[in-house]
């Protein structure tokens, strides 16, 4: 399915982006409404747009207003569905989405859940997705309940990916905590006891690399066991020889696609007794 996400924020247009991604939706942004009025009009006659995704509060037009044009738009082969998407209050919403011809809403801040509800909700259930978002692909979910509780530290220093990360990991019971360089997650082994780390190789200050061989030296009591896995957005020739060499245990591709990162979930993090 297209999607077309409008917000003048990038971190939350980049935000939702990625979770309609994860659901194997083909997806476009836009940082106005008259930019996605733009696209919506382009892509009218090869590949129209199924969903439109509009943020509420934004300047010059806000979300109501392009909500209104894309509804009536003469010039659109399909007219397509829209959700308007606010961190204002219910009450407010509400009272809009009776006077406009939204096919529904969404509040800030999204998680993954909410919006494949809503998104089932405005299409009659006539839309596929991978059931691995839910934790029922191939992943078992009795497999993810034995390590529920499990405390994962994620060392990433995007926010976006930190945010994508956090909401995976928490979706199945998972206990997280967000550092942002590798010499935060040097300290943070240091202090605390975790079950795996996932490790960002690009970092600044200290790379996951050399965070992970400094990790791998220390005395502490079960460090040697400690599963580190190594995640990058820039998969090259030998990048998983050198961070197995470094000391790591598995490697993740950056999007991360969410059944393999439960398989390596489940592969590494010792069952509940």
């Amino acid at each position: 399915m297209r999607v077309l996400v409008v917000d003048d924020n990038v971190t939350s247009r980049e935000i939702i982006k990625g979770m309609l991604e994860s659901f194997t939706f083909e997806v476009t942004v836009a940082a106005s409404g008259k930019e996605g009025l733009a696209k919506l009009e382009k892509a009218s006659k090869e590949n129209p747009y199924e969903l439109v995704l509009i943020d509420w509060r934004m300047p010059e037009m806000d979300g109501i207003k392009v909500s209104q044009l894309v509804k009536n738009h003469p010039g659109l082969s399909k007219i397509p569905a829209v959700i308007l998407v606010t961190a204002c209050g219910r009450e407010e919403v509400m009272q809009q989405f009776q006077q406009s011809e939204l096919d529904g809403f969404l509040f800030k801040p999204i998680s993954y859940s909410l919006l494949f509800d809503t998104i089932i909700e405005v299409f009659g259930h006539k839309v596929s997705r991978k059931p691995l978002i839910m934790a029922k692909g191939t992943v078992e979910t009795e497999a993810l309940k034995q390590i529920s509780g499990a405390k994962i530290l994620v060392a990433e220093d995007n926010e976006i990916n930190q945010q994508v990360a956090k909401e995976l990991l928490e979706k199945v019971g998972l206990i997280v905590t967000v550092v942002n360089n590798g010499k935060a997650a040097v300290k943070a082994v240091a202090e605390a006891h975790y079950d795996l780390v996932l490790m960002d190789i690009q970092m600044p200050e200290m790379d996951g690399l050399k965070a992970t061989r400094h990790i791998r030296s220390n005395s502490k009591a079960g460090i040697e066991d400690l599963p580190i896995i190594a995640t990058t957005a820039h998969a090259m020739t030998g990048d998983r020889e050198k961070s197995l060499e470094a000391g790591l245990n598995d490697y993740l591709s950056k999007p991360i696609d969410p059944d393999r990162l439960y398989s390596v979930l489940v592969k590494w993090i010792k069952p509940k007794e």
